[in-house]
């Protein structure tokens, strides 16, 4: 997208770099806040502000508030590696956390394989990234109020399991 839009391969690069220092960031903020306000509401709190991220790479991407695109996308892109195990922790508990991981591991798979592809063809035909970025948005929002509005587990055996011994 950033060479589509004219930045050199050089600055697209830094970008990318300087995006993965962010990214390593938030693999720790988002670990710590997980602890205050729960990995689901992390989750949601981490697309939601991918969402403004991507909302500034479309349009602000020659202007100098461009370079708040990479805390506000970087840190909440990084975070949400270490969010998505504690996600299943919270809702299945220790006991399945092995068997519902490797699950999700496999289901994540399809739109590995899906997203370059459909970006690819949408880019084909608009001669943009825009479209792409919408379907992206529209997703990372309707995953951020899902996260937001699911209840915890009534199930005893996932609550207890996640309880400290102590």
């Amino acid at each position: 997208h950033l060479e589509h839009a004219d930045l050199s391969l050089a600055r697209a690069s830094l970008v990318l770099s300087l995006m993965a220092a962010f990214g390593a960031m938030g693999k720790l903020i988002f670990g710590y806040l997980s602890e205050l306000i729960t990995a689901r509401y992390a989750l949601a709190v981490s697309l939601t502000l991918q969402v403004l991220g991507i909302m500034i790479l479309i349009n602000l991407v020659h202007s100098p508030l461009f370079w708040l695109f990479l805390p506000v996308f970087g840190i909440p892109f990084g975070g949400v590696g270490s969010l998505l195990p504690l996600i299943v922790l919270e809702a299945y508990g220790i006991r399945y956390y092995g068997r519902m991981l490797g699950l999700i591991a496999v289901a994540t798979v399809i739109p590995t394989i899906a997203g370059p592809l459909m970006v690819g063809v949408l880019v084909d035909i608009n001669n943009s990234y825009n479209q792409a970025f919408m379907v992206v948005i529209g997703l990372f929002s309707l995953g951020a109020v899902v996260l937001a509005l699911t209840r915890r587990s009534a199930s005893p055996t996932a609550r207890a399991s996640v309880r400290s011994p102590h």
